[in-house]
């Protein structure tokens, strides 16, 4: 199962994909501008300074949004499109890749339906503006309009896969999300944030190896709640809970088997290391300071602890933890016992 943080890092992954697409546009805009005030200078034509006037503008105005803004939005594709309309009509040249790379950051930026709109709106401002600073309208003025109206047609086509691409790879990314949150939910105990009862179930239905089982449950625990009340025993269970998880390998499991009963399972572990292991819980947890309205109360755990042979079931091993549990507490509790066939 995919982690939590690892569905979280995804989607952050495709927020900053979809970022850097619309930063690199508008980086991409200020150098087919840099060539635009150049190819200005040079023709000499009659609207030149009116070329580089409003050329200064869009690389200024770019460059702000490349800084502060993450997407392309309604404001900045309206202010994006007067720009190059005004260059279209003083006749600046390249003013049409300008509007392709425009209609291709939006078109990434709304999908399919509204790429129609888009590619619509730019299409005709290009074309309007195109016509209004033409010096000469002929066969030729036509078929150059045309081209480029097919070309933001191509564009508007590959940025609408691009979109669609990146939005399923969210929906993917989303849907593990979710099924990662019902598996927490199915096999975590909301309390402790252990493994709940079904998760032992299923893990120990295909356990084959030799491990230690550790059955631990918390003296007078019945006793605590009618005393001190609910909230103050959960407040011990998630002690309890936190001083398992740091205490067992990497490799261990430790399970919420019900109330204030938790088992630990060590696969591989000896029955010295199982016994040393359940002393130290025993340990802290008798070290462990609890207060209700400025009185320290004091809770201690009795342990059983049996080894998984060869040929056990999962159930037998329980059993013959749950009879040194028993004989753990049948001894005066706050105790560590092994089963002893």
């Amino acid at each position: 199962m995919v982690s939590e943080l690892d569905t979280v890092k995804s989607i952050k992954q495709e927020n900053s994909s979809l970022s850097y697409l619309q930063t690199f546009g508008r980086k991409a805009n200020i150098i087919f501008l840099l060539f635009a005030g150049m190819g200005a200078v040079v023709m000499q034509s009659p609207l030149w300074m009116w070329s580089i006037f409003f050329i200064i503008i869009y690389i200024v105005y770019s460059a702000v949004t490349c800084y502060y803004h993450r997407q392309l939005d309604g404001r900045e594709f309206l202010c994006c499109l007067v720009l190059c309309g005004a260059l279209a009509c003083v006749g600046t040249l390249f003013c049409n890749i300008l509007f392709q790379l425009l209609l291709l950051r939006m078109v990434i930026r709304v999908g399919q339906l509204r790429a129609v709109r888009a590619a619509a709106i730019v299409g005709a401002i290009f074309a309007l503006t195109a016509l209004i600073g033409a010096k000469v309208i002929n066969e030729n003025f036509w078929m150059d309009i045309a081209y480029n109206l097919l070309g933001m047609g191509i564009v508007t086509i590959m940025a609408i896969h691009m979109n669609f691409i990146f939005r399923s790879k969210k929906d993917f990314v989303e849907l593990t999300r979710q099924n990662s949150l019902n598996f927490q939910m199915a096999f975590t105990d909301a309390l402790t944030g252990l493994f709940n009862y079904r998760a032992y179930q299923e893990k120990m239905a295909v356990m084959q190896d030799r491990y230690i089982l550790l059955i631990i449950d918390i003296d007078h625990f019945k006793k605590v709640n009618d005393t001190y009340g609910h909230e103050f025993g959960n407040n011990v269970l998630v002690h309890l809970a936190n001083i398992i998880k740091n205490s067992i390998r990497y490799s261990d499991m430790a399970f919420r088997y019900g109330g204030e009963e938790f088992v630990i399972v060590l696969p591989g572990a000896t029955e010295e290391v199982g016994m040393r292991i359940a002393e130290r819980l025993r340990v802290q947890v008798e070290e462990q300071q609890f207060y209700f309205e400025a009185n320290k109360i004091t809770v201690t755990i009795s342990i059983g602890v049996a080894v998984r042979q060869c040929g056990f079931s999962a159930q037998m091993v329980f059993e013959q933890a749950d009879r040194a549990l028993y004989i753990a507490k049948d001894s005066g509790r706050n105790r560590v016992e092994a089963f002893v066939s």
